[in-house]
């Protein structure tokens, strides 16, 4: 495509295909990459041959940056951090997952015309610049090593814990067998993937029940969907129950 300047933003995720970025000096894009196109930049995309580039986007105009203060922390946590047109690989597998899936739930979106529709493409582009942020904090480098995978899952569990968690997932985030993943997450945890997902999710619960959260708000927001399966894990790990917890 021939070079272009946008009067928006374009953050754009390699899904696959190769190829380059061209604006003041070409760079190379896989798959796992995040290229950041500020407006007004000369740019164009050049695919390689016979492996065509696929590309998701998302345009954020300017205007909301500067006015809306909730969008513009997250956007500058990223741009602080980032040479323009200049691609970086996303190394944890998992955050390159739910960055892909918040831009597929905005384009879904787009496509409905239900009066709820805006909020909720406000709500994933909040979560899209967050997991953006979140997966530069550290700059990571070449590609994601089965080691770099298996850790990612950790760093994704310890973040993720109160959502539905699958070990079939894991490991093949991980690019392990379901026993090589779960035998080395024993070996590095000390404990099971159940067990260690219901101890962090028993502390939080912790935290709001001190906080004075109620109980059934406390045992969902930790990601227990079942009442009486929240109070038999909870006594059993903390040796009382959670009506006590929440005077202490």
């Amino acid at each position: 495509m021939p070079p272009a300047r946008h009067p928006y933003h374009k953050m754009m995720v390699v899904v696959s295909g190769s190829g380059a970025v061209i604006a003041a000096d070409e760079h190379a894009l896989e798959p796992g990459m995040v290229v950041l196109i500020p407006a007004g930049t000369l740019h164009h995309f050049e695919d390689r041959h016979k492996q065509p580039l696929c590309l998701l986007a998302v345009c954020l105009d300017p205007s909301i940056v500067q006015s809306n203060p909730v969008i513009a922390a997250p956007w500058r946590a990223i741009v602080d951090r980032w040479t323009a047109a200049v691609p970086r690989r996303i190394g944890d597998e998992y955050r390159r997952g739910r960055i892909e899936r918040r831009i597929h739930a905005m384009i879904f979106e787009q496509t409905r015309s239900h009066h709820e529709s805006a909020a909720a493409m406000w709500g994933h582009l909040l979560g899209l610049l967050a997991e953006v942020a979140r997966a530069f904090r550290r700059p990571t480098r070449g590609v994601t090593s089965p080691a770099t995978a298996f850790d990612g899952t950790l760093t994704w569990i310890e973040h993720h814990f109160h959502e539905p968690v699958r070990v079939p997932e894991l490991a093949a985030r991980a690019r392990m067998s379901y026993r090589g993943y779960t035998a080395r997450f024993r070996a590095v945890t000390g404990a099971s993937v159940v067990t260690h997902l219901t101890r962090l999710r028993i502390e939080h619960a912790r935290k709001l029940l001190r906080s004075g959260m109620p109980i059934i708000d406390a045992s969902l927001s930790s990601g227990f969907d079942d009442l009486s399966n929240f109070y038999r894990h909870f006594k059993r790990a903390t040796g009382t129950s959670p009506a006590r917890c929440d005077r202490t």
